[in-house]
């Protein structure tokens, strides 16, 4: 039984709360266990810190069966002494089964010279290099900035703590190459792939090629090694510094603590030759998986297994094919002739049938009846794709754009499963309905990715804020598992926040904000007035976030359209579509008496904390569901329950924003009449100090009580 107070001793600061000591013990429990566990801690409560201070126990004491609540009253050296003993134990053997780096390694485009040493025979020495410790924490996120803050947090624990266990934090090409001329391509993955393949020296990567940059590599590898914390901004300097790449050489270097991307973890957006599909992250009985910010996996993955053609593009490389093999069908080999009389025919197929669509538009067609329907069920898609890219055959037509046959790949690759966990989406054609201008193969299925890390790992735990309602993120996941779900309150005392529920406006009429009333001009007076004597009585900044961007557009056209006057006591700032948000966060951050309109769903609803000043009284204007109407959004929440559910993730994710430590507070109000009826969805913490007001005069009382008491 590990205690309290040891937990306590490797919390990197002086007060641990009683829910952060839970939380850790759950993890802790759970790691033991192993399996699959779901983790809900609210925004705000340290979960980064917490997963890792409970990984790092586990590292550091895992094996000592001598842990007891007794342990701290030992001498420090003792303890220090214990500790390390532990984390040297038990290191790692070379892994005897080929992973996907070795297969990688071991490619035709990757053969080494008998007589040289090249810089895949550096990684492989790098990557069999005994590591310091037995157990292996993978630590995933969603975003760059989400990675570096895990990296951010882990430096904050105690050096002597650590005992040499190192943390590295990988990231995609576009963070971690050092090519300018494969930064600036429009596909980066696939022009650092055409290098990596090139036999002619003049066309290889300088910063890594096959034995010229051995020294460089092996040098980068060295001073990698040697660091006990890599960050990506550390690896590209140090790689611009040895001119070598850091985006292969940090991959292969050992690390304790790996803080990777989801792309990286399932093999996403990573362009490989072996496998386009294949993770180079080793996951083993001895690793820890920890997905961080999880609410968002189902619908990230999702989206990543999705690919996309439309009906120009076919046409255009129809076009562009045809012309290559007339004018250099004699001079190909009769195998490569074949393969392009075999593309052109199962693309010009696909074309055909959206020019004279056999079925309805705006639906969706199994994988194996649209193949037939288009008759390229016989084609071997996959040595298809696998000829495209071994030729370069896309940047040897004369289209502008030289990826374009690669994207096209990419829905052929998915047609190449046959899987029943997909199906391809029929769209019309826009103002012509009798065309089909795009077809889209969707993911049903996003525990197929997923499923080979838990069947490997030691333990997987899913992490986030908001995962309440968790039930169909569970079901969509884990189908066929058993998966524990453990949440927990905030630190914040319930006195320190108030959130309530406005059903009815000023003038006593009902906000309902659904499709249908939007352009209500009355509803929107009635939300404008609201807002406008929240806005008198907040205390500094006021944050007022919409459903969505069509949302907050109506209710502006609405605002100007009455001609409605706010309050000038608060400087209005606006959320914009496919802007920026640095430069509106600075202004509104240095303004400290501000109104800020965003979205949910937009770059200011995740990631971004609005503690303190910044936000005192944080509005949700309407309930975030999805377009029910809307085909993808048919076949991936097939109930009126998993749409709910997923709308309600991101009301409880926003109002996260405003609570980020135990001293802040915050008034959260929910408008729109619907919310009623949702607060069995709301995060179990926020219960005690939840009203359904029936007047907004009731709302505005209760507000202006709160914020006396917390002057």
């Amino acid at each position: 039984m590990i205690s309290d107070n040891h937990l306590s001793s490797l919390f990197p600061h002086p007060k641990v709360h009683e829910q952060q000591l839970r939380v850790m013990e759950c993890l802790l429990d759970c790691i033991e266990q192993g399996g699959v566990s779901v983790i809900e801690s609210p925004t705000g409560t340290g979960k980064t810190l917490m997963l890792l201070s409970a990984c790092l126990h586990y590292l550091l004491y895992a094996d000592d069966s001598s842990i007891s609540d007794n342990y701290e009253t030992e001498p420090e050296w003792m303890r220090k002494f214990r500790r390390q003993a532990n984390a040297n134990a038990n290191p790692v053997k070379p892994a005897k089964k080929k992973t996907a780096v070795d297969k990688l390694l071991s490619i035709d485009i990757f053969e080494t010279s008998k007589e040289a040493k090249t810089v895949f025979d550096v990684l492989l020495d790098a990557k069999n290099a005994n590591p310091n410790s037995k157990w292996k924490i993978v630590y995933a996120s969603r975003t760059h900035t989400q990675i570096a803050q895990v990296i951010r947090e882990w430096r904050r624990f105690d050096q002597n703590y650590t005992f040499g266990l190192k943390a590295k934090a990988l990231g995609g090409r576009s963070q971690l190459c050092i090519n300018e001329n494969v930064k600036k391509s429009d596909d980066p993955g696939e022009a650092c792939v055409d290098l990596l393949q090139s036999n002619e020296e003049e066309n290889q990567c300088p910063y890594f090629a096959k034995e010229k940059s051995v020294g460089n590599v092996e040098a980068l590898s060295g001073e990698f090694q040697s660091k006990l914390i890599i960050d990506i901004e550390d690896a590209v300097e140090m790689g611009r510094t040895h001119r070598a790449c850091p985006y292969y050489t940090l991959k292969h270097v050992p690390a304790t603590l790996t803080v990777l991307p989801y792309s990286l973890l399932f093999g996403f957006g990573e362009a490989n030759p072996v496998d386009s599909s294949a993770s180079t992250i080793e996951i083993d009985a001895n690793t820890i998986v920890i997905l961080d910010e999880a609410h968002n996996l189902v619908d990230w993955i999702n989206e990543e297994q999705s690919a996309t053609v439309l009906a120009k593009d076919l046409q255009l490389t129809v076009d562009a094919l045809n012309a290559y093999t007339e004018k250099y069908g004699k001079r190909l080999s009769g195998h490569s002739l074949a393969m392009c009389q075999q593309l052109l025919f199962t693309l010009g197929n696909i074309l055909r049938f959206m020019l004279n669509p056999p079925c309805d538009v705006d639906v969706n067609v199994n994988v194996l009846p649209f193949m037939q329907s288009t008759n390229i069920d016989t084609i071997n898609l996959s040595r298809l794709v696998r000829f495209v890219r071994e030729s370069k055959l896309s940047f040897k037509l004369k289209i502008e754009d030289k990826y374009l046959l690669l994207r096209i790949c990419k829905f052929l690759d998915k047609l190449s499963e046959q899987s029943a966990n997909g199906t391809v989406l029929v769209r019309d054609g826009g103002a012509d309905k009798d065309d089909v201008s795009e077809l889209e193969y969707i993911n049903l299925n996003p525990s197929i990715r997923l499923m080979p890390i838990v069947e490997k790992a030691k333990a997987v735990i899913l992490a986030g804020g908001t995962m309440t309602p968790e039930s169909d993120l569970i079901d969509a996941l884990f189908p066929s598992m058993s998966v524990a779900f453990h949440s927990f309150p905030h630190v914040i005392s319930n006195d320190r926040f108030i959130v309530n529920i406005l059903t009815h406006g000023p003038c006593g009429r009902e906000i309902d904000l659904r499709m249908a009333n939007r352009h209500d001009d009355s509803t929107w007076r009635e939300v404008a007035m609201a807002v406008n004597n929240l806005m008198r009585i907040t205390p500094r900044g006021m944050c007022v976030f919409f459903a969505s961007f069509s949302l907050l557009e109506a209710a502006l056209e609405s605002w100007h359209r009455i001609g409605f006057k706010f309050n000038e006591g608060k400087q209005m700032f606006v959320e914009e579509r496919n802007k920026p948000i640095e430069d509106l966060l600075r202004a509104y951050s240095k303004c400290a008496n501000g109104l800020l309109l965003a979205v949910i769903g937009g770059r200011l609803s995740e990631g971004v904390n609005l503690n303190d000043d910044l936000c005192r009284t944080l509005v949700i204007v309407g309930v975030p569901y999805l377009n029910k109407h809307d085909l993808k959004t048919k076949l991936r929440h097939s109930t009126g329950a998993s749409l709910h559910n997923a709308a309600m993730r991101k009301v409880n994710q926003t109002m996260g924003r405003c609570l980020r430590h135990a001293h802040d507070y915050a008034n959260i109000v929910l408008i729109d009449s619907r919310y009623a009826d949702c607060v069995n969805s709301l995060p179990k913490w926020m219960a005690p100090c939840l009203r359904v007001n029936k007047t907004f005069g009731e709302l505005l009382l209760r507000t202006k009580e709160f914020f006396k008491t917390m002057q």
